[in-house]
């Protein structure tokens, strides 16, 4: 299950975002920063305002699981596409809150003996981004701060995955479906829910030199240019 991907810093002016978007950018952003995301940090999501314009907005990977009137200590990371549309946990983010993240590679790993993992980096082959589809909601901390959060939408792994015994990978979304994907046709759930696909490009799957522990993820409520002290949901 992927649980790190590299994308676009969530505050760095750049051609992709503001392509993304649909706007010319005034500043010279090259191809723009990238950054390692994990659970818990905040990634630059692509979606639509309430006036149907497509906005960036920082968002926090992950949301709190509740114990019915009790948060759990554990978040939300990925929501799989097969029950997006039923599950009460996803069902109406998934109308109504779809986004996805520009990204350049996502990492996936096995188990080895010993409690550790191993990862492997996805890229696509031809070089191109990678639009990963979320959903995503807002939700309020211990302290009473309201939060925009997301999960990853995940599918059956292509055959490149596959062939690594990995199960599940994030739904990538092709270029001619944002519109629909992000709303912007009037489709219905059904049509946004066909594309979430497994990804038919070919991917360049490569080991990752350093080998992680398990760790569980860490809770980071921090935005970016925020030089506050981080805490937790």
């Amino acid at each position: 299950m992927c649980g790190k991907f590299r994308c676009l810093k969530p505050w760095g002016a750049s051609r992709d975002l503001a392509e993304a978007i649909g706007a010319a950018s005034g500043e010279d952003g090259g191809a723009g920063e990238e950054e390692t995301q994990t659970p818990g940090r905040w990634a630059s999501v692509v979606h639509l305002a309430a006036d149907g314009s497509r906005v960036v907005t920082p968002m926090l990977w992950g949301w709190p699981k509740f114990l019915g009137a009790e948060r759990s200590k554990g978040m939300h990371i990925h929501a799989r596409a097969e029950e997006i549309d039923m599950r009460p946990t996803w069902a109406e983010a998934f109308r109504l809150r779809r986004g996805m993240i520009l990204a350049t590679s996502f990492n996936e790993a096995d188990e080895l003996p010993g409690g550790k993992t191993r990862q492997w980096v996805c890229a696509p082959a031809d070089g191109a981004g990678l639009r990963i589809g979320v959903i995503y909601q807002d939700s309020a901390t211990s302290d009473g701060e309201v939060l925009t959060c997301f999960v990853m939408v995940t599918t059956a792994p292509c055959d490149a995955l596959a062939a690594k015994n990995i199960t599940r990978m994030p739904a990538v979304i092709a270029g001619a479906d944002v519109p629909v994907w992000l709303g912007e046709t009037g489709a219905s759930p059904a049509a946004a829910k066909a594309v979430l696909r497994p990804y038919p490009g070919a991917l360049i799957v490569e080991e990752e030199t350093r080998v992680y522990p398990h760790t569980a993820p860490v809770q980071r409520r921090r935005k970016p240019g925020d030089d506050a002290q981080p805490g937790l949901f």
